[in-house]
């Protein structure tokens, strides 16, 4: 069975950084998750994103360091997800990011949740593309 390699996409290192430690504990007995890494800005995430199979995106962060944010980066992130045959949710605080994610059909979830929320959803989502997942993988 395929785990997940899952990238967290946040300007927030330190956010990040719980929420991966805090996805790894409850992920501990189902043992879905096979690695989280993070980027902090758009340069950083297209070059990862390749490695992994999910993505978990902030809605608002910069193209790079020491740059302006922007609050429509993630929807590059999900073009080159959804090309790729990856899970791809948005996980942001900003409402205009997920109203617009809401109406495109992406799969959203507000900040802040419930990291046990945030787990659930991540797996409902996992579960149901894993097969296109493993099976892009074959191919590439």
């Amino acid at each position: 069975m395929k785990r997940m390699r899952l990238l967290i996409i946040d300007d927030n290192t330190q956010l990040a950084k719980v929420t991966a430690t805090l996805l790894r504990q409850i992920d501990q007995s189902s043992r879905e998750i096979e690695t989280i890494s993070s980027a902090a800005d758009l340069d950083a995430a297209m070059r990862l994103l390749p490695q992994h199979d999910a993505v978990l995106c902030d809605g608002q962060f910069p193209v790079s360091p020491n740059f302006c944010y922007r609050d429509d980066q993630w929807i590059a992130v999900h073009r080159e997800a959804v090309n790729r045959g990856m899970l791809f949710i948005l996980y942001s605080g900003s409402p205009e990011s997920l109203s617009d994610a809401t109406s495109k059909g992406v799969p959203t979830i507000a900040k802040p949740c419930r990291i046990e929320r945030l787990y659930q959803v991540l797996m409902e989502h996992w579960r149901d593309l894993r097969p296109a997942a493993v099976s892009f993988e074959a191919r590439h």
